[in-house]
């Protein structure tokens, strides 16, 4: 069986495709994937900074209602899943020993 000089042109064309083919999908890949770590990293930087805020605040009344301690434990175990450090962990673990102040007893 001998191969025609088309059959070789039409396999090389094929081949030609087929690993353009390949390269445009592993650029959108990659191109995805490097969003997707970039907004990873966003999300833990604006978690860092809302509970270094949140925390602040507490600090400075004294006190930290119920709905504001599970919004805390909520964004630190998020913060934590993402990868954050152990900086924000004592910073945390502080606050939540304040007093407790639910509204109702106001």
């Amino acid at each position: 069986m001998t191969v025609t000089i088309f059959e070789t042109v039409i396999i090389s064309i094929c081949c030609m495709i087929a690993t353009s083919a390949v390269t445009f999908v592993f650029q959108k890949f990659r191109k995805l994937a490097k969003k997707e770590e970039s907004m990873e990293k966003g999300m833990k930087v604006l978690l860092c900074d809302r509970i270094t805020q949140s925390c602040a605040v507490h600090e400075k009344r004294g006190f930290i209602a119920t709905y504001e301690r599970m919004n805390l434990e909520s964004m630190h175990s998020e913060y934590k899943n993402l990868g954050g450090n152990g900086a924000i962990d004592s910073i945390v673990k502080r606050i939540l020993a304040l007093p407790n102040f639910d509204q109702t007893e106001l």
